[in-house]
């Protein structure tokens, strides 16, 4: 997205490695934002409060303009 450096790469690496982090790397999916710590983590540096407040903004707006493919999206788009 605009304020996280994915790619299919960075998902297949999470998708890999999920099952030894569940309460982080699993939840990806799960449409709920990473705290700053476990932001922190996954990109190995310390983001400032206005980097995290960045990606904060731009994961609602992403949430905002979800397109509903599935009757599970509309769960995921209103959390």
């Amino acid at each position: 997205g605009k304020a996280l450096p994915y790619s299919r790469g960075f998902h297949l690496i999470c998708q890999l490695v999920a099952a030894m982090n569940p309460d982080d790397l699993d939840a990806m999916d799960e449409s709920v934002p990473f705290t700053k710590q476990t932001l922190d983590h996954l990109l190995g540096m310390t983001s400032t409060e206005e980097t995290y407040r960045h990606y904060f903004h731009h994961y609602t707006l992403a949430q905002k303009t979800r397109k509903i493919e599935e009757p599970s999206d509309t769960i995921k788009k209103n959390v």
